[in-house]
């Protein structure tokens, strides 16, 4: 009779099992939208937290990283948890999540505090194909998932540009010393004998100019070249200022503004200007390229074209949405301590 009950519980057991875990696929992506790293995630019901999964991660989860989980587990538990550790020691449980619809969560981190959001992530199909089989300890079970290789994460800037049409202004500075070379931000302070390479680039085709408005007040045409007609730049290609050599400070401090003015359309008034500069003083090729300048950015406010930017260590991006004349205009200030 006592062998008779044990059979009956392990087989009332073995049913809940298979029902609680035969019914769906679970799938999900997980984000980890923040600078910390993720060094471990399980998952369990919410309702059964004794059937917590091993580690899912193969080695942690950078920040700024995500990773695909599934489709090889069957469950039909629709609302499960996520036990989130971090490598700074710190733990989150995150409850009732639906891992089953090809969602996307994505952690962020909002006042030292970790938060979790859900999404529909349309890129799902893409890192199906890039997962791998991992064969996983349940503690009541095993069970085959799929987990996919770490892939970086979109800045909020390139989802503003898939979203719709930006002109994107990518720029940074090559500084040079005797022993080798660092890229930074146009946006960093500069002392004498500093020696720097101003580079930019396009997200799109067009026609570019860039001004040094120095601290005489006067305005020099730096794009394009010297000796050179064409200032049509090219989507993704490299253009460097000056094309040859470098710039040196000397001992005078101040600030000087660097200015870009680009367009889908030539300029009729800038190349008016640029093949007959000869005939015009320096005093008179000034006045003309800041009306042009400030006749620019005029119409971009007066339409409230959007304009965003992001500035890290090593490159300055700007972004504006596209105008019906698809005009930017772009100044940096470079200051010299």
């Amino acid at each position: 009779m006592r062998r008779l009950f044990k059979f009956f519980i392990t087989s009332l057991f073995l049913f809940f099992s298979l029902e609680s875990f035969g019914a769906g696929r679970l799938n999900f992506i997980l984000k980890n939208n923040q600078d910390i790293a993720i060094s471990s995630v399980r998952i369990f019901p919410t309702d059964l937290p004794s059937f917590k999964s091993d580690n899912l991660l193969q080695k942690s989860l950078p920040g700024r990283n995500g990773i695909y989980i599934g489709p090889n587990f069957y469950s039909d538990k629709k609302l499960w948890s996520i036990e989130i550790r971090f490598e700074n020691g710190k733990s989150e449980i995150f409850k009732n999540n639906r891992l089953t619809l090809y969602n996307s969560y994505t952690i962020i981190n909002t006042k030292n505090k970790f938060k979790i959001r859900q999404t529909y992530d349309k890129e799902y199909t893409k890192k199906y194909h890039q997962a791998r089989n991992v064969r996983l300890n349940f503690q009541n079970g095993q069970s085959n998932i799929l987990v996919g290789n770490p892939f970086r994460l979109k800045t909020k800037l390139e989802e503003n540009i898939e979203r719709s049409s930006w002109i994107q202004l990518t720029t940074s500075v090559d500084l040079f010393s005797s022993s080798d070379k660092k890229r930074i931000s146009p946006l960093s302070f500069f002392k004498s004998g500093d020696k720097i390479k101003l580079n930019f680039n396009f997200n799109m085709e067009g026609y570019a100019y860039w001004f040094l408005l120095g601290t005489s007040g006067y305005y020099q045409i730096l794009f394009p070249y010297k000796n050179s007609i064409n200032n049509r730049v090219l989507p993704g290609e490299e253009y460097t200022i000056p094309e040859k050599g470098v710039w040196k400070f000397d001992q005078r401090k101040g600030i000087e503004k660097l200015i870009c003015l680009f367009s889908n359309r030539e300029s009729k008034e800038l190349k008016e200007l640029y093949f007959n500069k000869s005939n015009y003083s320096r005093d008179e090729i000034s006045k003309k390229i800041e009306t042009i300048i400030k006749e620019h950015e005029k119409s971009r406010l007066n339409n409230n074209i959007l304009f965003d930017e992001e500035d890290s260590v090593s490159q300055n991006i700007r972004l504006q949405r596209l105008d019906k004349h698809n005009i930017l205009v772009s100044s940096y200030e470079i200051i010299h301590q």
